[in-house]
């Protein structure tokens, strides 16, 4: 309750007017004035908070074009949520003679909504009666709005701010270089990532001072560049640092090195708090080229080994890359030549060639470029004396574990004076074998004149005459085969030879005698144990077998398979062959050794009744020369 006053105030005066009559239609022009002129919304209700008057300017802003319709009306409906309670706790606060605050939500006439603070006293007649209650609302719906603008704001850049630190704190994390961030003079750990974890063990150095949680890992001047970088501000680079790590649970004692940039970290102040510290671990790129130095090393001593084992080979030694480009040679390649050193690198060592060689020695390097097979050819090779000088020239490849070729290697033998030699020997033999010839001739001639004084003796002289003859042919390819000695006749192969020994038998010619199946080559080195075979067969089958009757036939067949060959002789339409001889002549046994221990094989016969059948059998590598 407020006590009595001697002297009424405007508000007591206004009251006492009001007393019946509820339209207010005295009210003294004076606090009507006050009510119009002021700007906040000013009501008066009755004890039961029933809205009584508005002043002109709470019904602009309230947007009242009909005060009547709103007369009467509860006050605490005007209001929204819980300023609705509010409002009713206002009023019966001024009921009791007390004064109300409080901020609530209403809307106007038109149902736009305001934000309002209120203020609610009671109004007391002269005998200190509560009569009416006093509300004025001020509109604060802008500075409201405002302030919620505001709050809103605020929480959004905390939000943005605690996401962007949460992001910055991923990366941090989650960065593939170690990282670590030390604060203040001591240098405490006050955070690392997965990475450093990682690299130097996830032992718990967070808190701790660097000269405590990095121990003997410190040495080597780590707390001295810290120190520097916390009081300068300079940041510090290592570079392939070493590192001894403690034995621990999670990574054993061990060495590594790496690589790292100490940074100042900067206060607003401009004062430095504390160090960021990234780097890599390098110790696999260390270890690396620790092992590349010590392959340079090795590489040095070897290609110093290869050069003074090349430089002292008698041959020339030259060495390409895959694609043929010359890029080494060695001391005896400069020596031979006589030209400047490095002046036949690449494609240059063309020019050393005799030009009648070039363009065969270049298609068979490109060719063995391309296939990768073996380069081997004889060429005139220019002297540092100016004449040109047989060589032989070789190269191979090497191949790494996937077959590319890497590098050739080849060599170039002088050969000249062995070629000399051999066209002189060559010389020497074709002498020498037509002088043999001429022997077989005299021989021949000798056994003839022989048989004429020994009439007797004609059946022997001439079986030796027939055997003489099969040696001369024979001998045509047993002779050298050089430029100026080849066989008459012709490509060496083993038909060849045979019809070559058979030819004086008639029956080669009338088809009686034929020579079929697989043919080989040869050279001289079985050409006379062939041909006393098969003199001596023919010539017993002419005497005594097939081919001494006219229907009598005779076929050689041959075949040459896995190393091996078969010749047999097959005898049909002869004389009946009564059985197996009981004795063998001289012929007969010759040509048994010469098979054997010439051409390493066997003879086997066979005596049939319709014919002599004979099998030879020997290796075929025995008819040439490997």
């Amino acid at each position: 309750m407020v006590p009595a006053r001697d002297t009424p105030t405007p508000i007591e005066a206004t009251v006492a007017l009001l007393d019946g009559d509820p339209v207010l239609p005295s009210i003294d022009a004076t606090f009507r004035a006050l009510l119009a002129s002021s700007g906040d919304c000013i009501k008066l209700l009755d004890l039961d908070g029933r809205l009584i008057y508005m002043n002109d300017s709470g019904r602009r802003i309230m947007e009242v074009d009909d005060f009547d319709a709103l007369r009467g009306r509860p006050w605490h409906d005007f209001w929204r949520g819980t300023g609705n309670q509010l409002a009713r706790d206002a009023v019966e606060a001024a009921r009791g003679g007390e004064t109300a605050e409080y901020f609530g939500a209403a809307d106007t006439a038109k149902g736009n909504p305001r934000y309002w603070h209120v203020k609610v006293r009671p109004v007391v007649s002269r005998d200190g009666t509560v009569t009416h209650i006093l509300s004025v609302s001020r509109d604060i719906s802008i500075s409201k709005r405002a302030a919620e603008t505001i709050d809103r704001m605020e929480v959004a850049a905390a939000s943005a701010a605690k996401a962007e630190a949460e992001k910055l704190r991923r990366l941090f994390e989650d960065a593939p270089s170690f990282m670590c961030v030390l604060k203040g003079p001591e240098h405490i750990f006050e955070m690392t990532n997965t990475a450093y974890r990682e690299v130097f063990g996830s032992h718990d150095v967070v808190g701790k001072p660097a000269r405590v949680a990095l121990g003997e890992m410190g040495e080597r001047g780590c707390f001295e560049h810290l120190d520097t970088v916390y009081l300068t501000g300079a940041p510090h680079v290592g570079s392939g640092v070493q590192i001894n790590l403690d034995d621990s649970a999670e990574v054993p004692a061990r060495k590594i090195f790496v690589s790292f940039v100490s940074k100042p970290i900067f206060a607003d102040d401009g004062t430095i708090e504390g160090i960021l510290i990234e780097g890599r671990d390098v110790s696999t790129q260390k270890r690396n080229e620790i092992m590349l130095r010590a392959r340079e090393t090795d590489l040095r001593e070897s290609e110093a080994k290869f050069r003074a084992i090349a430089d002292t080979m008698p041959q020339m030694v030259w060495s390409t890359l895959p694609d043929g480009f010359h890029d080494y040679y060695n001391a005896r390649w400069y020596e031979f030549t006589g030209v400047p050193v490095g002046s036949t690198d690449g494609e240059n060592w063309k020019g050393l060639f005799h030009p009648e060689d070039q363009p065969r020695a270049w298609a068979k390097w490109r060719h063995s470029l391309l296939t990768g097979e073996t380069y081997e050819i004889e060429y005139r090779l220019r002297h540092h004396t100016g004449v040109y000088r047989w060589t032989l020239g070789r190269a191979l490849p090497i191949r790494d574990e996937d077959g590319r070729i890497t590098r050739w290697f080849g060599t170039c033998t002088d050969i000249d004076d062995a070629k000399r030699d051999a066209e002189y020997t060559a010389l020497l033999s074709h002498e020498l074998s037509h002088r043999i010839k001429n022997i077989f001739a005299i021989v021949h001639g000798l056994i003839g004149l022989s048989a004429r004084n020994f009439p007797e003796a004609k059946a022997f002289a001439e079986d030796l005459r027939l055997r003489i003859a099969a040696l001369g042919r024979a001998h045509d390819f047993a002779r050298p085969c050089g430029e100026l000695s080849r066989p008459v006749s012709g490509k060496t192969t083993l038909h060849a030879v045979l019809r070559e020994i058979l030819k004086p038998y008639p029956a080669l010619d009338e088809g009686r005698l034929t020579i079929t199946g697989e043919d080989t080559g040869m050279d001289d080195r079985a050409a006379t144990p062939i041909a006393l075979v098969f003199h001596e067969l023919a010539t017993n089958a002419s005497k005594y077998g097939a081919l001494s009757v006219p229907g009598g036939r005779v076929t050689i067949a041959c075949k040459c398979r896995d190393g091996e060959c078969v010749i047999g002789w097959i005898e049909d339409g002869g004389p009946e062959v009564p059985g197996e001889p009981e004795k063998t002549g001289f012929g007969t046994r010759l040509s048994s050794v010469s098979m054997e221990s010439h051409l390493g094989g066997r003879i086997v016969r066979k005596w049939h009744a319709r014919g002599l059948e004979v099998e030879m059998v020997f290796p075929e590598a025995s008819l040439r020369r490997i």
